[in-house]
């Protein structure tokens, strides 16, 4: 089992919809995916997470097991979740857990943070970059597995890309990045999913950028962290 931990500084840099994008590809993959909402619209009863739920059950891929999703609306009911995957005892175990996370560091983040495997940090734009990696170094000040990600990156000036990197150095890009695609992201936050791998002759202009989605859920599971 690998617990991934969506966590930024920045309010709306990506964590949600990152975290969906994930469930997706893994799930077409033929993976169990478990996600967990300790954000902060966990306190209510419909969730951004629990609509989308309700969606993607009526477009699971075939031969896919359901993604399974668990509102932790506070850190007893984070760590249940956590002790109950890592001893083995859920049925159907999970491969992947995914937890999103609030931009504070609450109880709730922090428990999410030492359960990692890996963390994604995404951001939008350099001056995000900055403002991430800043408030990363000032908070966190444990060794974590936290790894940058480009998502939906808006380019100012030919130099954003590299500048990004720099700022991030402390928490290296991954390779994959979520693009730059309202048509893919509104389409994934709809519960919606390619009848088939690497996107769909269907729709073909919503799904262009799927195979961004699949590389990125590729990366994250095969990647090793220290």
């Amino acid at each position: 089992m690998r617990v991934i931990v969506l966590h930024s500084p920045k309010g709306g840099a990506g964590r949600t919809l990152t975290c969906m994008a994930l469930a997706r590809a893994l799930q077409q993959r033929g993976l169990r995916v478990h996600v967990v909402d300790a954000n902060n619209h966990a306190k209510s009863d419909d969730t951004v997470f629990t609509e989308w739920s309700q969606r993607i059950r009526h477009r699971t891929p075939d031969n896919a097991h359901p993604v399974r999703l668990t509102i932790a609306r506070d850190t007893q009911a984070l760590q249940a979740t956590l002790d109950e995957e890592s001893n083995g005892e859920c049925i159907p175990q999970s491969d992947v857990v995914l937890v999103d996370t609030m931009q504070q560091l609450n109880d709730r983040t922090v428990l999410a943070l030492k359960a990692a495997d890996l963390v994604l940090a995404p951001f939008k734009s350099d001056l995000e970059a900055r403002w991430v990696s800043k408030k990363l170094a000032e908070t966190i000040r444990e060794p974590m597995p936290i790894r940058g990600l480009f998502f939906d990156y808006v380019v100012h000036t030919p130099n954003d890309r590299n500048t990004s990197r720099e700022r991030m150095r402390n928490y290296p890009l991954l390779e994959s990045e979520v693009p730059d695609d309202p048509d893919l992201l509104t389409a994934l936050l709809n519960g919606e999913i390619p009848s088939s791998a690497s996107g769909s002759a269907e729709d073909a202009d919503k799904w262009q950028n799927w195979s961004a989605i699949e590389a990125l859920a590729h990366e994250v599971m095969d990647l090793r962290t220290a």
